[in-house]
């Protein structure tokens, strides 16, 4: 899992000849999340834990599945 903070910046590392090679990027398991979601985790609220748990749940299941 990464955190990016513009979707410049997701792009733009996504396009390394080097991130591509990851075994975690080649097997699909590579999981990215946009800066709220990453926020709502790493700060837990009451509010903020049920939204990045939605968020971020689905893609960790396609990830395992990949």
């Amino acid at each position: 899992m990464l955190t990016y903070t513009t979707p410049g910046s997701r792009a733009q590392t996504e396009a390394l000849p080097l991130f591509q090679q990851l075994p975690a990027v080649r097997r699909g398991s590579y999981v990215a999340l946009d800066i709220t979601t990453a926020i709502a985790l790493a700060f837990p609220s009451a509010l903020s834990v049920p939204y990045g748990l939605q968020q971020v749940v689905p893609k960790i299941s396609g990830a395992i599945k990949a």
